[in-house]
């Protein structure tokens, strides 16, 4: 994948994390926000 598609798909990550928990009304996105590079890689390239 490219540098362009792997930015874009963790800031995804990170809208959506923040967006769960604002709509929960409960908890702190900031793990799953810095998280998201991590996940993103993990799942993109190691995890079928």
């Amino acid at each position: 994948m490219s540098n362009v598609t792997v930015n874009r798909a963790a800031d995804n990550i990170r809208l959506l994390s923040a967006a769960m928990v604002e709509k929960a009304k409960s908890g702190h996105p900031g793990g799953a926000m810095g998280g998201a590079d991590f996940i993103n890689i993990l799942y993109s390239e190691y995890l079928n």
